[in-house]
């Protein structure tokens, strides 16, 4: 996990390939590691990524109270000890991610006063707040919040029946973990579709409450019951996609364990046979392997739909696609940072009615870049790749919030990248 901030790529990257590791999901690790900061006993978290994201939402986590250890890829805890007394979390920890949200869970299941100054992570077009308000005043909790800022000012939780509107992760999983902790039913409508979401209610029933979904309404009844079953996170769709794309950029193949693969990652496998590219099993592995044959449409938006963490990797893929490629980011109404430094390097883009059009088949070069968020950067990063000539991505840190290590796996499938 690197903490460097510049990323330098050298072009022409011939076919990469590789056998893959894919470790667990990021979006889903952090929901778990809180249901599990919440257990009365001792418990272990399995196949935990190792990412800046989560080293600071167990920082934040231990702040509230929560006792754990680390060990490589498994996190212990060791029972949680929530002082009856306001808290006001480290900004310099919060503003670093946007799923510190997920330790206002655990004053928030106590009734505790606690306050997160600022909230940090990705800026994505419309995405807000609102939802996780809601998600918290659902349960009788009075709470505030302006700009970056939530805080909890009083109240006692109790089971309730509300509707959160949420199409993301992180609101309708602070809600989950929320009614789990409680004694009693809850209902929680409008809840969102993402699979991620699903994990943490097979978490909460992990831990002996009861959580089931009926469409978009989530019906859960807690309290916890003790356990020390281990639980283990799923394994990421969107880092096991960006190195497929990554290979096809460049004529590669991949391959990794088809038993880590489940129903997440439909969408990612759909929209690269959508370009040509082969995707299939072959015994116990799952394999692609080709180039982008055709222009693809792309529309981003809750699950089964294709997953907007992956649009900008898949916007640096149709560069090398014949033809014209559309994509439409239907769930944060923009995620378009990393397209001026894609038009600097030479891809030919245009806007039309809001929609991003990418006019494939054509040569780029190196160029001197500013990276943005995780998946923007990663994607200039990949575009990266088949230039002709270096690039140097400045303001690359933020891929170490999603990546274990970015440089290291592309340069093991034949790349040559690295942070300095």
């Amino acid at each position: 996990m690197s903490t460097c901030t510049t990323l330098y790529v050298k072009g022409s990257t011939p076919a990469l390939q590789g056998n893959l590791h894919v470790p667990g999901s990021k979006n889903s690790a952090m929901p778990l590691l809180t249901l599990a900061a919440l257990q009365a006993q001792p418990v272990t978290v399995k196949q935990v990524p190792g990412i800046s994201d989560i080293t600071h939402l167990l920082e934040l986590l231990s702040f509230a109270g929560s006792s754990s250890v680390n060990q490589g890829n498994h996190v212990i805890f060791q029972g949680l000890h929530l002082k009856n007394e306001p808290y006001t979390f480290p900004q310099a920890l919060s503003s670093r991610l946007r799923g510190a949200i997920y330790a206002l869970a655990l004053p928030a299941s106590r009734g505790v006063r606690a306050r997160l100054e600022s909230i940090g992570g990705d800026y994505i077009g419309s995405r807000s707040f609102t939802p996780h308000l809601r998600a918290l005043a659902g349960f009788g909790l009075q709470v505030s919040g302006q700009g970056s800022a939530v805080a909890i000012t009083g109240g006692h939780p109790r089971p309730s029946e509300f509707s959160i509107d949420d199409k993301g992760i992180t609101a309708t999983s602070l809600a989950i973990i929320v009614a789990a902790s409680l004694d009693g039913e809850s209902i929680i409508k409008d809840a969102s579709l993402e699979t991620e979401c699903d994990d943490v209610l097979a978490a909460a029933r992990h831990f002996g409450a009861q959580a089931e979904r009926d469409g978009r309404s989530l019906i859960i009844k807690g309290p916890f019951q003790s356990t020390d079953a281990p639980i283990r996170i799923p394994a990421d769709h969107l880092v096991w996609g960006t190195f497929a794309i990554a290979a096809a950029m460049t004529g590669g193949s991949t391959s990794c364990a088809a038993a880590l693969i489940d129903h997440r990652f439909d969408p990612v496998i759909e929209a690269l046979r959508s370009f040509g590219i082969i995707v299939s099993q072959d015994g116990p592995l799952l394999k692609t392997f080709g180039r982008p044959l055709r222009p693809v449409t792309l529309e981003t938006g809750m699950y089964p739909k294709f997953p907007s963490d992956l649009l900008p990797q898949m916007m640096a893929l149709a560069v090398s696609a014949p033809g014209t490629s559309v994509f439409k980011e239907s769930h944060y109404g923009s995620r378009f940072d990393h397209l001026p430094g894609m038009e600097k390097m030479g891809a030919r883009i245009s806007m039309v009615e809001g929609d991003v059009h990418i006019h494939g088949a054509t040569p780029v070069s190196g160029a001197q870049l500013d990276g943005a968020g995780i998946r923007e950067t990663t994607a200039l990063a990949l575009l990266a790749l088949t230039a002709q000539g270096p690039s140097v991505i400045r303001k690359a840190a933020s891929v170490s919030r999603g990546y274990e290590d970015l440089a290291q796996t592309l340069c093991r499938m034949g790349a040559t990248v690295h942070f300095g």
